[in-house]
């Protein structure tokens, strides 16, 4: 069996880790009919192969309007509550403010939460903001934990400073 055949065995989670940046949802969902080992995003897995029934290029979130019985709210938006966007492992998540449990990956282009579990049922399943450190600081961190060269150790949340990242990578690193 070829490599690009065996990915379609593979559940989506245990896809090669790019090590060079930590993820948002823009890199981990990326579509199952693009073979994951290409950075220029050009190769395709053959149809054939890639089982494709619903990925996120052929089927877009926005046009999937019902979970579980639910008719999500689109477009509509509310302030109350606020997700906290944090690294886990190496991705850019948020927990569920609404107690369900549950996190998922969040996107840096649209800094809205939509929880994949409870689909926001508590405010009629409308899209809350999701709260992202500003751009220099989010740089600093992703620096600091890049450096870590297990994945597992790429972790942040807040209020946790760059100050304390960088110290615990020159605690069990010795880099600076």
């Amino acid at each position: 069996m070829n490599k690009i055949a065996e990915l379609r065995f593979l559940p989506r989670h245990t896809w090669p880790v790019i090590d060079h940046k930590i993820l948002t949802a823009e890199d981990f969902y990326i579509p199952m009919c693009q073979d994951p080992r290409d950075p220029t995003g050009k190769r395709q897995i053959p149809l054939q192969v890639r089982g494709c029934r619903r990925c996120i290029a052929c089927f877009p979130p926005a046009d999937i309007g019902y979970f579980d019985g639910l008719l999500y709210a689109r477009g509509k938006t509310v302030s109350e509550p606020q997700a906290i966007a944090r690294v886990e492992r190496g991705k850019w998540i948020a927990d569920c403010p609404f107690g369900c449990g549950q996190a998922q990956v969040v996107s840096e282009a649209d800094h809205f939460f939509l929880c994949n579990s409870c689909i926001n049922e508590q405010v009629g399943g409308a899209i809350i903001p999701c709260y992202w450190p500003l751009d220099e600081i989010k740089s600093l961190i992703e620096e600091a934990l890049l450096v870590r060269p297990d994945f597992s150790s790429r972790n942040w949340h807040v209020p946790e400073s760059v100050k304390n990242l960088r110290d615990e990578n020159y605690m069990y690193l010795g880099v600076k």
